[in-house]
């Protein structure tokens, strides 16, 4: 359960510090302030087009692009426990979780190890970093997200 509950705490930082890293870049475009809100995606839409108007090199923008990727097929995985968390297996320590959730079950699960969580919050904690500085993006999602039961 700490694994789970580290990387939910990941979770919120990252979207504290996208909220955080949109008021301070439209601040410094000198933009009028305004309240961050809608759903993720939308808030990475606007992180990446401030991002452009600072002036930012067309490598640091490679750079958003995969922080953007990262950061929807976190939202996804998250999504997945949130939602659709089902147990746990102390034999070989992991969570399984509903796809879909309990809303739409489609009969699919996901088996998540005590490793996959915890490459999950790092992978979330580079994401939230990279809101602070692109340099700071230094980790990334590289191997299989789940086993399929």
């Amino acid at each position: 359960m700490s694994k789970v509950g580290s990387f939910l705490f990941h979770w919120s930082w990252l979207e504290q510090q996208l909220s955080k890293s949109i008021v301070e870049m439209r601040e410094a475009l000198g933009d009028q302030p305004k309240p961050v809100k809608g759903e993720l995606k939308k808030r990475l839409d606007i992180w990446s087009k401030l991002l452009e108007r600072t002036g930012v090199a067309d490598d640091q923008l490679d750079i958003a692009n995969a922080v953007v990727e990262q950061a929807l097929t976190i939202k996804a995985i998250r999504n997945i426990i949130v939602h659709g968390l089902w147990g746990g297996d102390n034999d070989s320590p992991s969570i399984e979780c509903v796809v879909n959730g309990y809303e739409e079950p489609g009969g699919k699960r996901v088996r998540y190890t005590l490793d996959n969580l915890e490459h999950f919050a790092q992978a979330t904690d580079a994401c939230r970093r990279a809101f602070i500085d692109l340099s700071y993006f230094n980790y990334m999602l590289d191997r299989p997200l789940a086993v399929a039961d």
